[in-house]
């Protein structure tokens, strides 16, 4: 008999800091094997493909392409399990921070 898949993954929550102009952003993604630092490296250059290919209008990618990949920072802030729970700690952190990166561009 075949095992039942997980549901109650590890998620990892992180912030992105854009060093010049010390501009947060918060996120999450699931961890995968090879550990954190894989996981935060691969998930900034997801944000910074998506920013250069894909043109999207939001704050952070505006950030990444005005400044390069090179100019941010990601840390992990905490592991967390299950996706409820991961979810719920970033919206708390968002609420709590109010970061400037986690919202849409407004072009002038």
């Amino acid at each position: 008999m075949a095992r039942k898949k997980r549901s109650d993954r590890n998620y990892l929550i992180y912030q992105i800091l854009c060093i010049p102009t010390g501009e947060e952003y918060f996120g999450i993604t699931v961890t995968k094997p090879g550990g954190s630092d894989r996981t935060l490296r691969n998930r900034l250059q997801q944000h910074y493909y998506k920013a250069t290919a894909y043109g999207f209008e939001w704050t952070l990618a505006d950030r990444l392409r005005t400044y390069g990949k090179e100019a941010f920072a990601i840390a992990a802030i905490e592991k967390v399990r299950g996706k409820a729970e991961a979810y719920a700690m970033e919206a708390e952190l968002i609420n709590d921070h109010k970061p400037e990166l986690n919202t849409k561009f407004r072009k002038k």
